[in-house]
């Protein structure tokens, strides 16, 4: 496997045809333009060739990496995917257009009263940072999927909303290199990375159960102080909201305003929110929420049947 991203660092970027460029010189053409910003790099490929091989659907790495355990915060289902087509897993990358809003996580009673089958439960934070596998999440939404897109369809809503626009739909829009994972919608572990390495907050102390149980900070409203849920089920971040947004919009911006859509997409409303891959309970899924308003940074659940203009999709992929 050929290590066609060597030197490639957090910030740069994905182009269109699956080549990247430096954040410090975007060159775009009619064909060739910046469609995801890198926000996680594993440290596993940082040799240039590695052999690979294939038995019963199990891929074996040539040392120094011999598991697909290796690759960090990269899931199983992600490293497998690129190892199928050959590509040795580099990093992830989060795309710089929305897919979507306005519509429902879930739409059918099933899922949106009931537990999708083969999601975790990320029932408290810890747990929603432990789920950094969305490709893998998306797979299992879009293999319960029964829409076609077709007039058969009875009233044209896909099961899983959210999934279908981070994958498909945003495919017809933007398509993937097809030396990628191809779009998913990521997952509120990943959405942790993209927040750290793109917003430069240091998240380390919401990413266990010890933390999240000890109760709250109780001077609300002074700088950098948080809250924590008394159950763990979310935080609230005073003060690194406009910290986050700011940053994150300056590094979008570094591949041409043309091609990338604010944090704060709408500019008019106090607030956004970005959906997930991740599953909360049987009625909520994981969600983070710039409320600009406010000036927090909320890291939470969402009903699985809320539209809302204010609730964004974005994707991601791994390459």
């Amino acid at each position: 496997v050929e290590n066609e991203y060597e030197g490639i660092a957090i910030g740069d970027f994905i182009m269109s045809d699956g080549s990247w460029q430096p954040s410090s010189s975007v060159t775009s053409t009619d064909d060739v333009y910046p469609i995801a910003i890198v926000y996680y790099l594993t440290t596993a490929a940082d040799s240039e060739f590695y052999d690979v091989t294939q038995s019963s659907g199990t891929y074996t790495i040539a040392a120094p990496t011999t598991t697909t355990s290796d690759f960090g915060r990269m899931g199983a289902a992600t490293v497998n995917c690129l190892l199928g087509k050959s590509k040795m897993p580099h990093g992830k990358a989060l795309a710089l257009k929305n897919a979507g809003n306005n519509q429902m996580w879930a739409s059918t009673s099933t899922y949106y009263n009931g537990l999708v089958s083969g999601l975790t439960t990320c029932s408290t934070i810890d747990l929603g940072y432990a789920d950094y596998d969305g490709y893998y999440n998306s797979k299992v939404m879009t293999n319960l999927e029964q829409y076609t897109g077709g007039s058969d369809d009875e009233d044209g809503t896909p099961t899983f909303p959210h999934a279908y626009y981070a994958t498909q739909y945003f495919e017809t829009q933007i398509p993937a290199p097809s030396m990628t994972t191809g779009w998913y919608l990521p997952s509120f572990g990943e959405w942790y990375d993209i927040l750290e390495k793109l917003g430069g907050l240091d998240l380390d102390p919401f990413k266990t159960s010890a933390v999240a149980y000890t109760g709250k900070e109780t001077d609300w409203g002074t700088a950098n102080c948080y809250i924590v849920a008394d159950d763990g089920d979310y935080i609230e971040l005073y003060g690194p909201e406009d910290d986050a947004a700011i940053a994150m919009n300056t590094c979008f911006d570094k591949a041409g305003s043309e091609f990338y859509d604010d944090v704060r997409y709408l500019t008019a409303e106090d607030h956004c929110y970005f959906s997930t891959s991740s599953e909360a309970s049987t009625s909520y899924h994981r969600h983070i929420n710039f409320d600009h308003a406010l000036g927090f940074l909320n890291l939470s659940r969402k009903s699985k049947t809320i539209t809302t203009t204010l609730g964004v999709i974005r994707s991601a992929l791994a390459f």
